[in-house]
């Protein structure tokens, strides 16, 4: 079940709902936003774990979870190696901040699936600031019970003390 510190994501840059063949890289690099949308929502709030290769209950005939593995993305990559660098490059790619430390790397055999944790830490926490966007054109994430949300400007300063909304 996902939580406010736990998000399964199918894969970190395909979507396994994908059937046009045309639209594929469009999706696939929206996927990969969302991906980063999620890491700056923990980031900014207090942290959890992002575990890619476990499809969610909306997205499974069974209407449960289900472990699919991250095999398409290891395919992509070829290596563990190379998909954790992608992924490292395109955090740094897109924060202002540098937020490698804050972030931990484990690869874990389920099912004899492979899946990826990223194991995020607070920023917010330790820094008293957020994770920004480079461009500036999206908003700071926070992570409110299951999902990841803009947070509001008119919240910032409130929720960098509290770690909470005013309202």
């Amino acid at each position: 079940m996902e939580t406010k510190i736990t998000e399964f994501k199918d894969a970190y840059h395909f979507n396994y709902r994908v059937g046009d063949k045309v639209e594929i890289k469009k999706i696939e690099e929206k996927e990969k936003m969302r991906t980063l949308d999620e890491i700056n929502a923990f980031l900014n709030t207090d942290g959890g774990q992002l575990i890619f290769g476990v499809q969610d209950e909306n997205n499974t005939e069974s209407g449960k979870f289900e472990v699919i593995g991250i095999a398409k993305d290891l395919k992509k990559y070829k290596t563990k190696d190379a998909l954790k660098t992608a992924i490292i490059n395109s955090i740094r790619d897109n924060f202002k901040e540098v937020v490698a430390d804050y972030i931990s790397y484990d690869f874990v055999s389920i099912e004899n699936k492979e899946l990826l944790v990223l194991k995020l830490q607070s920023y917010r926490a330790k820094n008293q600031d957020y994770v920004y966007w480079k461009d500036g054109s999206k908003q700071v994430k926070y992570r409110s019970s299951s999902s990841s949300l803009d947070l509001p400007i008119s919240e910032m300063n409130t929720f960098r003390r509290t770690g909470k909304l005013k309202s």
